[in-house]
């Protein structure tokens, strides 16, 4: 998934369900972010997202991209 600053408090939201009500469980969950948008990276999300990649029983990763914010096709290209 690809997210942005505006939205990355819903993302917490919408990987728990994903996680915990998706049928067809992933084998890893990737959210892409534009490095630019978070300059401190992990500093800068959610704690409620942190802990929910702490804690979660399918791996989440964090795919940090440089340059710009080009809305999704910046962040989503590199994961294809």
């Amino acid at each position: 998934m690809t997210s942005w600053k505006k939205r990355i408090n819903n993302v917490n939201k919408v990987l728990s369900d994903i996680i915990n009500y998706q049928l067809t469980k992933p084998d890893l969950c990737v959210i892409n972010l534009s490095s630019e948008e978070f300059p401190k990276k992990e500093k800068e999300l959610p704690e409620n997202l942190i802990e929910l990649i702490n804690k979660s029983n399918i791996p989440i990763e964090i795919n940090w991209i440089d340059g710009p914010n080009t809305k999704q096709w910046k962040k989503i290209l590199p994961t294809l």
